[in-house]
């Protein structure tokens, strides 16, 4: 058989000569080829070729048992008691190896197929879920049917509910690892008020057994379920694990107990009969299992089929992966070549084409045509062969656009190399211009995606194109390189290995891949056989002591001529980003030697003056000709300390403690070595009064000090927040460096911090009994007749608590043990460091409760920090 799809992608563009020297992208298919048919996508001009890697989707041909078709699928788990450990009696499957097992094959399934529907049905004499507590579950369809018997319906294994669970984790989340399962489940649906059926002949309802086992009423729901299936019935399967027959059903199933034998209209089923030890199934499953294997209701039934196994883990997991699973999702359709226009495939993986190279983009329109070759793989012994190869055919065009960005439709991503040329002279790095002191040159170029397979080579040629320099490139460790030399001269020879220009001219270098013509660098750089201007420094200044940059002075050498200081504009420099620094003017420094660089930094950062060598650094973007024939060269220049450090920020923080001083914690714009005076620092209150403070060294981190407050100038009043603190002594606060504040020092305002609250909880009596007398006496309170107390404790500060309590934000509410609200605002009262909560047992209909454990949350708000502590206390009630 051979199926062909002719699809059509247009992808155009427009060449561009100059290309951006340091990126080229190539596109990458990683949608369904076909799925391109009639779009047109255009690229920026940086996208030169189609990657070598193709995506391939398995065609969309129908046949029995192709592999990650979806499926339908409805586990039946037998639940009734005799799986589990019942009054020491064991089980056949006491650890609930087939609810784990499940779960495990859940996970398997869903990486195969995620779009395959499950469902289940779990089963005593009845089926464990009600819909009417869950409306996840669906009732059971069936005339006359009044029980609230209910399954988990088919639900896609990739579904999203709408609490973001998808539909594998309900499913697994419906199984628990108690010893007998889901024996919650059932009870809770036993006990479930509904209105049960009369037996005509008593006249009274029917009565619902607690240990027993309907097979029928399990497989009516699986039919039931499966009846909502969107696939085909040859792709529809009942798993049915169970351990037995069928035995003490309820009234209302007597007369159709053994309906299930007859197997009708059942899909391909694969019943795993468990037990202690390996067993002959019961004949009526054996039968069962006959039936439905014969009945012809699809053309997969045939496959249907019973095994008996010892209850273990390891040895149902490898019946379900091996015997089942591979039953329905049986077959593959795997790639076995692939064409992309003139080029073949290298190798096919499961889901990839791979060619030897990467097809070449035309300047315009590419036209591109795409072909996958696929065959049938037997990977169960039961696929169809004989169907035969199928082929995938793909036509589509590249479009290259210059206004165009990256915007690309759903399966074609970019994949970018980088492209680099990087020039090195006497082991320096050449960042600027070409000059007198260069002159033999080493190219280093970073071409991602290449190998030393490819042969390439660098032209260097000069600004009449009079002269040219083919250079060699060597492959080592990712990287090309090779070398070339350089003179002023007028007499070209193109085969000398030198390149020959003018005193101000321009090398331009020119390097094409010879796979992909399009991939291109041009980069020039300038020549200037003058003698430069070199940068010996350049420094921070913070010339009026507020901690934030206002110049940098740079040193040359040989010295600056005055008269090239207009040269020195905004657009030569660049500033560390992260200094947030703005160019304003430069001024000549007074002895020619450099000049300054005047800055506005942005007082919206933090304060920061030390230096980051790593980042601290002036760029000279480009370099132009003075009128003395020299130059700055262009680069990146470091940039030293010359900033002293200034007070960011300071804390007072207050101990209630006596037997703890209070501390004050300064902060500095950075690392301060040391500081040894005991009055440090000046304060100065909101009225403009000063006051000091006796301190003694504590710990230090990396840019702030902690001093023990031994005594201040306030006669026992405390500091408050917004009065200010500077220096004591100008001149005594230096970095590392050496660098000094003076006179002119940053004031920073002060903060004051109180130390933080908790409290614990606790109830007494806990349990206490309902409706009992308790007199109790309660600090605020007096004495109460009954119920339990609930003090909150604070624990730090003792002595100061009360004052310091919000009443009116302070609550305390009680709820039962599913979250219900039983009582709010709570009786209460405040002595000391202490809040006293009473509850009577009563609800907030003023009934009394019934026995249990109820959660009380209680709430404290402190005013001087306006934070609330929350706390929860689990509270015993018993009636008498």
């Amino acid at each position: 058989m051979r199926i062909g799809f002719l699809t059509s992608f247009v992808l155009t563009a427009v060449f561009a000569r100059a290309l951006l020297a340091n990126q080229v992208c190539h596109i990458k298919l990683e949608g369904c080829p076909e799925s391109f048919d009639g779009i047109t996508v255009e690229v920026p001009m940086d996208a030169v070729a189609i990657h070598r890697e193709i995506r391939i989707c398995e065609p969309e041909v129908a046949f029995q048992g192709k592999a990650r078709v979806p499926a339908s699928i409805v586990f039946v788990i037998d639940d009734s008691p005799s799986m589990a450990t019942i009054n020491e009696s064991t089980g056949n499957d006491q650890d609930g190896n087939r609810y784990r097992v499940t779960k495990e094959v859940l996970d398997k399934i869903y990486a195969q197929s995620p779009e395959t529907r499950v469902g289940v049905v779990a089963f005593r004499n009845w089926l464990a879920w009600d819909w009417q507590t869950n409306p996840v579950f669906e009732k059971i369809d069936e005339s006359g049917f009044t029980w609230n018997d209910s399954y988990f319906p088919l639900t896609r294994l990739d579904t999203t509910f709408s609490d973001n669970s998808s539909g594998l984790e309900k499913i697994k989340s419906l199984f628990t690892t108690d010893q007998w399962n889901l024996l919650e489940a059932f009870q809770t649906n036993d006990s479930t008020e509904r209105t049960r059926p009369v037996d005509p002949g008593t006249g009274k309802p029917y009565l619902k057994h607690q240990q027993g086992t309907d097979i029928t009423l399990a497989f009516m729901a699986a039919k039931d379920a499966l009846e909502d299936s969107p696939t085909p019935k040859e792709r529809q399967f009942i798993i049915f694990l169970s351990d037995g027959l069928h035995g003490r059903v309820d009234q209302e199933m007597e007369a159709r107990k053994t309906e299930y034998i007859e197997g009708d209209e059942v899909p391909t089923t694969f019943t795993v009969f468990l037990g202690d030890n390996v067993k002959t199934p019961p004949s009526q499953l054996t039968q069962m299992m006959n039936n439905i294997k014969n009945s012809g209701y699809t053309s997969a039934n045939s496959q249907s089929q019973l095994w008996s196994i010892a209850t273990s883990h390891d040895a149902l997991l490898n019946l379900m992966q091996e015997a089942i699973l591979t039953r329905v999702f049986r077959a593959e359709v795997k790639p076995i070549s692939g064409s992309l226009s003139d080029e073949s495939t290298q190798t096919t993986t499961d889901s990839t084409v791979i060619f030897s190279r990467f097809i070449p983009l035309e300047p315009d329109t590419t036209p591109v045509h795409f072909q996958a070759q696929f065959a049938y793989v037997d990977t169960a012994g039961v696929a169809d062969v004989s169907q035969g190869d199928t082929i995938v055919s793909t036509d589509f065009q590249v479009v290259r656009n210059p206004n165009v960005t990256w915007d690309l439709p759903a399966g074609i991503t970019k994949v970018c190399y980088t492209r680099e040329i990087i020039l090195v002279s006497h082991g320096d790095t050449i960042t600027g211009t070409l000059n007198n002191k260069h002159d033999t040159i080493t190219v280093y170029m970073k071409l991602e995606g290449l190998t030393e397979e490819i042969p390439v080579a660098l032209t260097v040629s000069n600004a009449a194109g009079d002269d040219q320099v083919q250079v060699p490139l060597v492959y080592s460790q990712g990287t090309f390189s090779g070398t070339f030399y350089r003179q002023t001269g007028s007499t070209p020879n193109i085969s000398d290995g030198t390149l020959q220009h003018a005193l101000l001219d321009t090398a331009t270098f020119l390097w094409t891949n010879p796979d992909v013509p399009l991939d291109v660098i041009r980069d020039s750089r300038q020549i200037v056989a003058y003698d430069p201007v070199t940068i010996e420094s350049s420094t921070y200044l913070d010339t009026d002591g507020d901690g934030y940059i206002d110049r940098i002075r740079v040193k040359t050498s040989p010295v600056f001529n005055p008269r090239e200081i207009d040269s020195l504009t905004a657009d030569r420099f660049s500033f560390p980003t992260d200094r947030d620094l703005t160019f304003e003017s430069v001024q000549m420094l007074a002895d020619s030697s450099g000049f300054d660089i005047m800055v506005y930094q942005n007082r919206n950062i933090s304060l920061n003056t030390a230096i980051d060598p790593g980042r601290d650094s002036l760029v000279i973007l480009r370099h132009e000709v003075g009128p003395y024939q020299h130059y700055i060269e262009k680069g990146s220049y470091p940039i030293s300390d010359g900033m002293a450090p200034v007070i960011e920020s300071a804390s007072y923080r207050v101990n209630a403690d006596t037997l703890e001083n209070d501390t004050l914690v300064v902060q500095f714009s950075e690392r301060v070595p040391s500081i040894n005076t005991s009055e440090p620092f000046t304060f100065t209150d909101q009225n403009g009064i000063t006051y000091t403070m006796v301190l003694r060294n504590g710990p230090q981190g990396r840019s702030s000090y902690t001093f023990e407050v031994l005594s201040t100038s306030l006669d026992g009043e405390l500091p408050a927040t917004g009065d200010t603190v500077r220096v004591a002594s100008p001149g005594t606060l230096r970095d590392a460096q050496g660098n000094i504040q003076g006179e002119t020092d940053k004031h920073a305002l002060l903060e004051v911090v109180y130390p933080p609250f908790d409290a614990k909880a606790f109830a007494s009596p806990n349990p206490f009994t309902i409706g009992a007398p308790g007199n109790i006496t309660v600090p605020g309170m007096g004495t109460v007749s009954s119920g339990t107390i609930v003090v909150l404790q604070v624990t730090h500060p003792q002595d100061s608590a009360a004052a310091r309590i919000d009443e009116s934000r302070t609550r305390g509410t009680i709820y039962d043990a599913v979250g219900n609200m039983v009582a709010e605002n709570l009786r209460s009262s405040l002595e000391g460091s202490n809040y006293y909560f009473h509850w009577d047992g009563r609800n907030h209909n003023d009934r009394l409760v019934g026995s249990g454990t109820y959660l009380g949350i209680f709430t404290i708000t402190y005013t001087e920090t306006n934070r609330t502590e929350v706390k929860r206390v689990k509270i015993g009630a018993r009636r008498k």
